[in-house]
C-alpha cells in the first residue's frame, strides 16, 4: 500500500475515532433529544424545539441510564415538567416541577436543569403544527456517541490508491440532523489538524528563539575578548588589520561558519530525535538547512508525528493503525 493509501486510512480512523464524534455530540448536544407525539408516532423535534432543556456534558456523562423529562406549555408561557429521575440502578424517582416563567433552573439528584426559551425564532412542525407537549431524553454523550458511529460511513471517494478524498456520509431520517452532523464533524477534524500544525510552527519558534539566545551569547562574548585583547596589546584601532584578514580570508570564513551552522543544525535535530522528552514531538522546519533530502524527510517524520498524536488522543496503542504509524517512525530513526 503506498503513502498516499496509508495516509488517507490514518485520517479515516481520525475521523471515525469515539472521541471526535463524541466532541460533535457534545458540541452539538446531541445527548439531549427532542419528540412530540403524533398518535402512537413521536416526530424528532430536532433542530426547533418550544422549550430548551440544558444539562452539562459532565453531569450527562456521568447518568448510570437515560432518563425521559415531560414538558407541557400552557398558552400563557406556564412549563409544568415532570420525570423519572434515576436513582440506583434500578429504582427511579418521580419529580414534578413548574415554572411560571422561563429561564427556570430545576435541581435534581443527577445534576441541575435549566429549562429556556430558544433564541430563534419557533419554527411548527410541518406534522403535527403548534407543539405543546414536549418528551425530552437525556442520555450519556459516550452513549450516543456510539450510536452515531453506527450510522457514520467514512471511505475513500474512488477505489483507487491514489485519491486523497474522504466521503462522509451520515444515515438519519432527520436530513437537519445529518447535515448538521456531518459539518460539525468536519470542523472538529480541522481543529484537530490546525493544532497539528499549530505545534510544529510552536516547536520551529521554540528553535529559532533559543538560536538568537545562543548567537547574542556568542556575539558579546566575542566583543568582549576583542576589548580585551586590545587593552592589552596597547593598541586603540584595529579596523585597518581586521578589514584585511577578513578580506583575505573571506571566502574561506564564510564557508566555515556556513559548513558548522548546518552542523550544528544537524547536530540538534539530532538531539531532538533522541531525546525521551521531544520522542513524540515534531521537529522544526524551515531552519536553513541545505540539504533538501534532509529537509523532505523532516517533512514526512513530522507529518507521521502529526498522526500518530491525533490517532493518540482518538485511539488505543493496540489500534492498527496506530502500531503501523509506530513500525514508521522508528524505521525513520533507525535509518
Amino acid at each position: 500500500m503506498n503513502s498516499t493509501a496509508n495516509n488517507l486510512d490514518n485520517e479515516i480512523e481520525i475521523i471515525r475515532s469515539k472521541t471526535v464524534v463524541k466532541n460533535v455530540v457534545e458540541e452539538l448536544k446531541l445527548y439531549i433529544s427532542y419528540y412530540a407525539k403524533n398518535g402512537f408516532r413521536s416526530i424528532d423535534l430536532y433542530p426547533y424545539s418550544p422549550v430548551q432543556v440544558s444539562m452539562t456534558v459532565t453531569d450527562a456523562e456521568a447518568l448510570e441510564k437515560g432518563f425521559t423529562i415531560r414538558m407541557k406549555l400552557d398558552s400563557d408561557s406556564t412549563l409544568n415538567v415532570s420525570a423519572a429521575i434515576p436513582n440506583g440502578k434500578k429504582d427511579r424517582e418521580e419529580m414534578e416541577k413548574r415554572f411560571n416563567s422561563l429561564p427556570g433552573i430545576w435541581v435534581t439528584p443527577v445534576g441541575t436543569l435549566i429549562f429556556t426559551f430558544p433564541q430563534y425564532e419557533t419554527v411548527a412542525n410541518e406534522e403535527i403544527g403548534e407543539v405543546k407537549e414536549i418528551e425530552v431524553i437525556i442520555s450519556r454523550p459516550s452513549v450516543v456517541a456510539k450510536k452515531c458511529l453506527a450510522n457514520l460511513d467514512v471511505q475513500p471517494s474512488s477505489k483507487r490508491t491514489s485519491t486523497s478524498i474522504i466521503s462522509i456520509s451520515y444515515k438519519n431520517s432527520n436530513k437537519q440532523y445529518g447535515e448538521d452532523f456531518v459539518n460539525k464533524l468536519i470542523e472538529v477534524y480541522n481543529w484537530n489538524a490546525n493544532n497539528s500544525k499549530n505545534e510544529i510552527a510552536e516547536k520551529t519558534k521554540e528553535f529559532i528563539d533559543e538560536r538568537l539566545q545562543i548567537i547574542n551569547g556568542e556575539l558579546g562574548s566575542t566583543e568582549q575578548q576583542l576589548q580585551v585583547f586590545k587593552q592589552d596589546a596597547g593598541l586603540t584601532n584595529l579596523n585597518s588589520d581586521a578589514q584585511l584578514a577578513l578580506t583575505e580570508n573571506s571566502a574561506y570564513e564564510k564557508k566555515r561558519v556556513e559548513t558548522e551552522m548546518q552542523l550544528s543544525l544537524i547536530h540538534y535535530l539530532s538531539e531532538c530525535v533522541n531525546e525521551p522528552q521531544s520522542r513524540n514531538r515534531a521537529l522544526p522546519m524551515n531552519i536553513g538547512l541545505e540539504d533538501k533530502s534532509l529537509s523532505e524527510l523532516i517533512v514526512q517524520y513530522n507529518q507521521l508525528i502529526a498522526d500518530r498524536n491525533r490517532l493518540s488522543r482518538t485511539s488505543s496503542e493496540n489500534n492498527p493503525a496506530f502500531v503501523t504509524l509506530n513500525g514508521n517512525i522508528q524505521s525513520m530513526l533507525s535509518s
